[in-house]
């Protein structure tokens, strides 16, 4: 999905879902690149891409049991094939 623009926090944070204070976090752990203007941050397309692509994108949470209680599933349902 691209950017067409620079974002501030606020605007990123909506995109995602999150709270304005995980953008910021993410800016000062070095995390995301930013430019500062003025008393304000712009988060860059390119940062933005990046993020969504790279391996901080949010991957789904699978439990270890659900895991275990699907392959013993499926390992049932195969056998019956």
């Amino acid at each position: 999905m691209t950017v067409p623009r620079s974002l501030t926090p606020m605007e990123l944070a909506a995109r995602w879902r999150c709270d304005v204070k995980r953008v910021r976090a993410m800016v000062r752990a070095g995390q995301l690149a930013a430019i500062r203007i003025g008393t304000g941050l712009r988060i860059t397309p390119e940062a933005i891409e990046a993020a969504e692509r790279g391996p901080l994108a949010v991957k789904p949470a699978v439990r270890k049991a659900t895991r275990e209680r699907v392959s013993r599933r499926a390992a049932e349902i195969l056998a019956r094939v």
